[in-house]
C-alpha cells in the first residue's frame, strides 16, 4: 500500500507553489499518493488547479469546512499517512464557521486570515 500525503492549499501550498509543485512531482514519480485537502467548498475553486498544476483534479478534495481526516475516510475511503497543514487543528476538527452561519459571508482571504477570530 503506497504512502499517502495530504497537503492543505490555503496558506500551505500557496505559500510556495513552486516548492510544492516540485515536491508533488517528485512524490508522484516515487509512487506516493498525494492529495490537496482543503476546507474550501467546491464553488471556491478559484485558481487552485492552475496554481497546484501537478495535482490531478481527482486528487483535490473540498471538505466545505468539515474536519479533513474523517472526511477523507468517510467520503473517499482514504487513509492519509502524512498531513501537511498550517492549521493542523482542522485535520480532526470542523471549522467553527460550519456551525456559525454568520461567519460564512467571509471571502477566502478573510477566512484564512483569522479575521473571524477578532471579534
Amino acid at each position: 500500500m503506497p504512502l499517502t500525503i495530504a497537503i492543505d492549499y490555503d496558506d500551505t501550498f500557496t505559500k510556495d507553489p513552486h516548492l510544492w509543485n516540485g515536491f508533488v512531482s517528485s512524490a508522484l514519480g516515487r509512487g506516493i499518493d498525494v492529495y490537496i485537502v482543503t476546507m474550501r467548498s467546491p464553488d471556491q475553486v478559484g485558481d487552485l488547479h492552475k496554481v497546484a498544476h501537478t495535482i490531478p483534479k481527482d486528487r483535490v478534495v473540498f471538505t466545505a469546512l468539515q474536519a479533513k481526516r474523517p472526511y477523507m475516510r468517510r467520503h473517499h475511503s482514504v487513509h492519509v499517512d502524512i498531513w501537511i497543514d498550517d492549521s493542523p487543528q482542522y485535520v480532526d476538527n470542523d471549522h467553527p464557521a460550519l456551525e456559525n452561519v454568520e461567519m460564512r459571508w467571509m471571502d477566502v482571504s478573510q477566512f484564512n486570515s483569522g479575521y473571524w477570530r477578532k471579534s
